[in-house]
């Protein structure tokens, strides 16, 4: 190495270069040297970037500095010629600066900038700009950095301290990328708007703070993206032809080269120093570089390359060598012989020199690439596939980067859309141009659709022809611009189907015209009204100067409205138009056009003549009114309730009282303005003038209270008023009156000017009105005390009235009914065909006269109730005789049905009883032969041992067959009870098993063992039980356990119960059944009330007679869905010892004469012979009137007889009870016993008040008849 060369090197090395590091400097020789043991540093163009070049040196430039050289470019490029504005800065002052915040105890940075206004602008000069694109440039208008350095320490707007803020925050919170929205104005004065990207990248894990990048994508409006890319395809087109090259030609036909001055230039020489020779050009190409660049132009020219392009080294006129990038391109002929070769030579030596700065620069670019925010890639031209993109498009659709390198562009798009960019990529040129933007429709990988704004540049990688891409976001701006479009349609169909008519017109004409404007003047559409540019538009007026007035009233203004003029269309018909115009001028105030709105307000001039011919109507009619009416001036109230409301009152009432004075103020300033005739006659006045003067007196008492109201109505908003109030005439005389007060509009003052009072007189009508009242009244009153429903109708048959009565029947309240038809409230059934019955309100009407109801005619209530009814419907005429409507009165027979079907029913039990008791007497005078002949044959020892058993059984059975009699004589009913001591369990059980026969219900009887004898009658209280076991079974249809017990009691004599002192049996029957409702429980023993539809409601009355009757008590107990009890309590014997069993034994030492009397004579014959058995004497007779006579002649003869035996009734004959009379007559002392098959029969029951002693009843047992009789011989009486 020479020392020279040494020495143009040691300028260059840094005194702290560090063994192992390699350099590369051009020499006179052109080769590469190698400095052992130091580094140094190569200070870029400007001392504006700083490089460690650590590159192994090798003896050529290898694959990896093509490679280096081709990215640096590739790099640059992107830097270059990216539409984002991209700027690289220091910020080491910066953050110098911040670390003596720290170290002087600066913990929030935010409050000390805020404590310290104007630091940030003070400390915004210590940032430097060491590089910025062409974008940069051209929006800040700055010729180069230096010069955009100086425009931005000039330009410190406050949004640009803000930012600068926001990058000081970030350096202090160590964040090493932010973004931030910035506006701005730019050097046209007009306001920007910027996403700044602000990133700082990292050396050995730390942060550069010398490297800075700060990118600035517009996020202006699409027309100013679009200028701005116009701008950059312009200077790119200037640049392309002033590129600086030096242009040669090699003529293959002749062998001559041309060389273009700058071509000298490039390597030292005048353009008269070198002459054009084609051993200059092959002569001075470096030595290692010939046979490469011959063998690059012979492959071209064979065509085996596809262009001519290759860097060599050029010696120089001062003996250096240059680097040269050559490019040509060939003429061929017809037969492909290359015909001349035409090239350029550029100057590379720069950055050659610069190669190691280009490592670095690669870098830096590829980062800004990555960093940017706007997403961008790059594509192959010809395969359409991915080569390259940006963190920013994988976080936009999603894809990941493998993904993205696997795709094509069309991958993005929709099937329509990727056809569109196919018509687009085939019709756009190629080769370093930068195409304008396009709206695009891109698809995310999640199925979303965005609308990017795509700038797209011809671009080189790695010798590949592709695309740089750059996508903006603007889905929201093009959804704004959609709806723009959209409202712009909406306002052009507004335009044209707008009712009134809209137009636009200059002096000449009209020059626009909507639809509604070419029918008001009488077209069919536009186009015809504006068909005839020689039209004379002024003929289109009734007057021909109003089109010249309005014209020059519009010279003169900017908008005139309500110009109302006469049009005549081509019909000839005539109508009216009002026109609402605005002029539209230039600069210097000339009129260009007017703006119209045009309504046809023919209808309303129309309108107008007729309110005034109304307005005079009216003033007639006001005058001729048989109302009164007065107009008053009641703006002075008005005021007063304005400023109440301006004071803040709530309470306009209370304010009235305590502002009394001013409102009594307000209230005399009210004026009387107008009144009629029938006003001046209301109040007895001869004129207006008497009425004002007299005004005070006449409205008084009610009428102050009047004022309140409207004081109040005003408050709430209402403008209107009605009631009524009496005043006092002139005459003297009280007057009642209708008012109605009310105010045309509450939002007009003038309208108050002209408040209408209207007064009707009401004296005669209240007077009649009172009478009516009354009359009313008295009629109400009857209608409700009516048992029977009336219903009134109008002449369609809708219910006009019904009263309580009918309300009940029909189940329809008087709210409900009225103005229902009839026959919906009113529901008639034949009662045993169920036809339909009509109501009898249009028969009424059509013949005018009175429909009865037919018979058996059945009302159905609105729950389906049926009800026997009987009616009639007539028509109510009017004064005139005139049918107005209908009256149906209907009458509720049900209950009046039911009695006269029980009292049939009765009639009919009445006849069974007779026949029963007939039956009942005959059969047991059949029984009393038998069970004497039975007695007779058991007293016969030898027919006991032969057949004693089976005379028992007979006589149980005859015993049997006289109860059965007994229950046939409960047909019987009535009568006294024939008491005697009766065993009641024997009773209660025998009654209580025969009514539970054949039923589902089971009986548990509870008996006290000592239970006393009853004084009863035994049919009757069997008759008792029967009825309620009865009711008790019907309780409980399911079946169910009832239960009965019997207990003494004694009672005292203040008991609860209303019964006397004494002993008594309690019977208590208790069931599981339905209960009884509540309501019903104090009816059940009324006569005929029955719950059920074939009852009777004689069963209960019957038990309550019967008991009564023996001066017993009953009592009831229910609980609905759970059973009943009944309680009834009977008097004990006199005794009231427990019931013996009776006596099988016939008594002895029976003596005496009998005289016995029946109709029977198998009877006469059975009873003579017992009577012997038992020691008697005994004459027997047929009737009462032979008894008499045998009785008499015994008493005449001295053959009295001790005691006489008489049957109750002999058909044909005297009975035994007037036989009695007669004997009593002889013999007062007479001893009588009576004895009948009847044993129901009253006499039975009473024979002592008949003069009987004993009574023994049919059939009967020898011990019973025995014992009566030794009773009535020892002088006692029955019990």
């Amino acid at each position: 190495m020479s020392f020279g060369l040494v020495a143009l090197l040691l300028p260059t090395v840094s005194a702290s270069a560090a063994e192992g590091s390699s350099f590369a400097a051009l020499g006179p020789e052109a080769i590469w040297l190698r400095w052992i043991g130091a580094i140094f540093v190569i200070m870029a163009i400007g001392g504006l970037l700083v490089f460690w070049i650590n590159l192994r040196l090798q003896g050529q430039v290898g694959a990896q500095t093509r490679a280096l050289r081709a990215s640096e470019v590739r790099m640059r490029n992107l830097f270059e010629n990216t539409p984002v504005a991209i700027v690289e800065m220091d910020f080491s002052a910066v953050v110098a600066w911040l670390e003596g915040l720290r170290r002087e105890g600066v913990t929030d940075l935010l409050t000390h900038l805020a404590a310290h206004q104007g630091l940030s602008a003070e400390k915004f000069p210590l940032v430097r700009v060491i590089a910025a694109n062409r974008t940069v440039l051209r929006l800040s208008g700055a010729r180069d950095v230096e010069d955009y350095e100086r425009l931005r320490i000039k330009t410190r707007t406050p949004a640009v301290i803000d930012a600068f803020e926001a990058q000081l925050c970030a350096l202090w919170d160590g964040a090493v990328e932010m973004t931030r929205e910035l506006r701005y104005r730019g050097v046209d004065g007009l306001p920007g708007h910027s996403l700044m990207h602000w990133s700082m990248p990292e050396e050995a894990g730390r942060p550069d703070h010398t490297r800075v990048q700060v990118a600035f994508t517009d996020l202006g409006m699409l027309r100013a993206t679009e200028e701005k890319l116009r701008e950059i395809e312009d200077r790119w087109r200037l640049a392309v032809i002033s590129i600086n090259a030096g242009i040669w030609e090699y003529n293959f036909t002749t062998g001559e080269m041309f060389f273009s001055d700058r071509w000298k230039e490039i390597i030292g020489f005048a353009p008269e120093e070198l002459a054009n020779e084609r051993g200059e050009f092959w002569t001075r190409i470096h030595s290692d570089d010939l046979d490469r660049v011959k063998q690059a132009m012979s492959d071209y020219l064979s065509g085996q390359r596809g262009n001519y392009s290759v860097e060599f080294r050029m010696r120089c006129r001062d003996g250096s060598y240059k680097w040269i990038l050559s490019r040509g391109r060939a003429l061929f002929d017809a037969t492909g012989k290359p015909q001349r070769l035409i090239g350029a030579h550029s100057d590379i030596d720069e950055s050659k020199r610069a190669e190691a700065a280009l490592r670095s620069s690669s870098a830096r670019y590829r980062m800004l690439f990555e960093s940017n925010p706007s997403p961008m890639w790059v594509y192959d031209r010809s395969t359409f596939v991915f080569l390259m993109v940006n963190t920013a498009a994988v976080r936009a659709y999603g894809y990941t980067r493998e993904e993205f390198l696997q795709m094509t562009i069309f991958d993005l798009r929709t099937a329509v859309e990727a056809e569109r960019l196919r018509e687009a990529i085939a019709g756009r040129p190629v080769g370093g141009h930068e195409h304008d933007p396009l709206l695009w429709r891109h698809l995310c990988k999640d199925g979303a659709e965005v609308y990017a704004e795509v700038a797209t540049r011809d671009y080189e990688l790695d010798g590949r022809p592709a695309v740089l891409v750059v996508a903006q976001d603007v889905t929201q701006r093009h959804l704004a611009e959609e709806q723009l479009r959209s409202s712009e349609t909406r306002y052009r169909t507004l335009f044209e189907s707008a009712v009134e008519g809209v137009y636009e017109s200059t002096a000449d004409g009209f020059r626009s015209v909507n639809p509604a404007l070419a029918r008001m003047f009488g077209f069919g559409n536009p186009a015809e009204m504006l068909g005839d540019r020689r039209r004379d538009f002024s003929a289109l007026y009734v007057q021909p100067g109003r089109r010249a007035e309005f014209l020059a009233l519009m010279r003169g203004r900017d908008a005139l409205f309500d110009f109302e003029s006469e049009i005549r269309r081509p019909d000839g018909s005539i109508r009216w138009i009002s026109e609402n115009a605005s002029a539209v001028r230039d600069k210097n105030g000339q009129l260009l056009y007017i703006h119209g709105f045009v309504s046809d307000i023919t209808d309303r001039r129309q309108a107008e003549n007729a309110l005034r011919s109304s307005e005079e109507r009216y003033r007639v009619l006001f005058e001729n009114a048989p109302v009164a009416i007065l107009e008053y001036d009641f703006s002075p109230v008005l005021r007063w309730l304005r400023k109440a409301r301006e004071t803040g009152v709530q309470d306009i009432l209370a304010h009235l009282d305590n502002d009394a004075a001013a409102y009594a103020a307000a209230m005399e300033r009210v004026e009387l303005v107008g009144l009629n005739r029938e006003a001046m006659q209301l109040v007895a006045a001869s004129s207006k003038q008497e009425v004002v003067e007299s005004l005070r007196d006449v409205f008084i008492g009610e009428a102050e209270i009047g004022h309140r109201s409207v004081c109040r109505a005003l408050w709430e908003g209402r403008n209107a008023l009605e009631g009524e109030l009496t005043i006092n005439a002139i005459d003297g005389m009280p007057r009642r009156v209708f008012y109605r007060w009310w105010v045309p509009s509450l939002g007009d003052e003038a309208s108050f000017a002209w408040t209408q009072i209207v007064l009707v007189d009401l004296t005669g009508i209240k007077r009649t009105e009172a009478a009516l009242a009354a009359e009313r009244e008295r009629l109400s009153v009857t209608l409700r005390a009516m048992a029977e429903g009336v219903i009134t109708t109008d002449m369609q048959g809708k219910v006009l009235f019904l009263n309580e009565a009918a309300g009940q029947l029909t189940g329809w309240s008087e709210e409900v009914a009225i103005g229902r038809r009839v026959d919906e409230v009113c529901v008639l059934r034949h009662e045993k065909t169920n036809a339909v019955v009509t109501v009898p309100v249009g028969a009424a009407l059509a013949g005018a006269n009175v429909i009865e109801l037919p018979m058996d005619t059945v009302l159905l209530d609105r729950q389906g109730v049926p009800r026997l009814v009987e009616g009639r419907g007539a028509p109510i005429h009017d004064l005139n005789s005139q049918a107005i409507g209908a009256v149906l009165v209907l009458r509720d027979v049900t209950e009046r049905a039911r009695l006269e079907g029980e009292i049939l029913r009765a009639s009919k039990l009445e006849s069974v009883g007779i026949l029963a008791g007939g039956i009942a007497h005959d059969f047991n005078n059949l029984l009393t032969v038998v069970m004497g002949n039975l007695t007779l044959a058991m007293l016969d020892s030898q027919a006991m041992a032969a057949a004693g058993r089976w005379l028992q059984d007979a006589e149980r059975g005859v015993m049997r067959a006289r109860d059965l009699t007994q229950q046939l004589l409960t047909f019987a009913r009535g009568g006294e009870p024939v008491r005697s001591a009766v065993r009641l369990p024997e009773v209660v059980r025998e009654a209580a098993n025969f009514a539970l026969h054949g039923s589902k219900v089971r009986c548990e009887f509870a008996i006290d063992e000592d239970l006393w004898t009853a004084e009863v009658d035994k049919g009757q209280i069997g008759q008792v039980v029967q009825n309620l076991v009865i009711n008790a079974v019907q309780a409980t249809p399911d079946g169910g356990i009832m239960h009965i017990a019997m207990r003494n009691e004694h009672l005292p004599d203040s008991g609860a119960r209303p019964l006397a002192a004494g002993n008594y049996l309690c019977i208590e029957i208790r069931d599981t059944g339905s209960g009884i409702r509540p309501d019903h429980l104090p009816r059940i023993f009324d006569p005929y009330f029955t719950t059920k539809q074939s009852g009777s409601g004689l069963g209960l009355a019957t038990v309550y007679s019967i008991i009564r009757k023996h001066q017993g008590h009953i009592e009831v107990e229910s609980e609905l869905g759970h059973g009943t009890v009944f309680r009834f309590w009977l008097p004990a014997a006199p005794e009231a010892r427990p019931a013996l069993p009776e006596q099988a034994s016939v008594p002895g030492n029976l003596a005496g004469r009998v005289l016995f009397m029946d109709d029977e004579e198998p009877i006469r014959s059975i009873a003579e012979a017992l009577l012997k058995r038992l020691g008697f004497e005994v004459v027997t007779v047929s009737d009462g009137r032979e008894a008499v006579r045998v009785y008499a002649e015994g008493r005449r003869t001295g053959k009295s007889f001790d005691v006489v035996i008489m049957d109750l009734t002999v058909p044909g004959g005297m009975g035994g009870k007037a036989a009695m009379t007669e004997l009593i007559k002889i013999d007062p002392q007479v001893k009588g016993i009576v004895s009948s098959g009847y044993s129901s029969d009253p006499v039975m029951a009473n024979y002592r008040a008949h003069g009987f002693r004993g009574m023994v009843p049919k059939p009967y047992k020898l011990t019973d008849l025995a014992k009566t009789i030794r009773t009535v011989l020892e002088g006692g009486s029955q019990d």
